[in-house]
């Protein structure tokens, strides 16, 4: 299934923070959420053409940490700012590239999407900053005037929450 970016991301995460971390209550707000992952979107490791761009990876780090400090102010840590981030964006990511009619890789069916949403939404459950990433997928659609299709969504889905 999917970009093994975000793969990446929810693996590294887990390893730069100093603790377990909950959803900041600056992000409470959905739209934040998208602000914040908009901001932070970039390839983290493998580019469009699969190619792995270890000479990236630091500075996608780096820049998650850095310009997450306005939107987190009240996390000290640059590290666990950035493993918040990744965890967001790998959320939020694999969902709106879910609710699109289509990616790079090809149309997005029905059935398509209710596979991929059996795994968004195994993850979600299990993890409550990437579920939060899940939820503001709407809202990052939206910010870069993109449609959300949500045919083959499970009724129940995190992505529908503010769709």
């Amino acid at each position: 299934m999917g970009d093994v970016n975000m793969d990446i991301a929810l693996t590294l995460a887990h390893g730069l923070a100093s603790r377990e971390l909950a959803l900041p209550d600056d992000l409470a707000d959905v739209d934040r959420r998208a602000e914040l992952v908009a901001d932070v979107d970039r390839p983290l490791l493998f580019d469009g053409e699969g190619v792995a761009r270890f000479d990236v990876l630091g500075a996608q780090v780096r820049h998650m940490a850095t310009r997450t400090e306005q939107l987190l102010p009240d996390i000290a840590d640059p590290l666990d700012r950035a493993a918040i981030a990744l965890r967001l964006w790998a959320g939020c990511l694999m969902a709106a590239k879910a609710i699109a009619s289509e990616t790079r890789s090809g149309p997005n069916t029905s059935g398509g999407r209710a596979a991929q949403f059996a795994e968004i939404d195994r993850r979600a459950a299990a993890d409550p900053v990437f579920l939060a990433g899940v939820e503001a997928a709407p809202a990052f659609r939206r910010r870069r005037n993109q449609t959300i299709e949500l045919d083959g969504v499970p009724e129940d889905s995190a992505v529908r929450r503010f769709a």
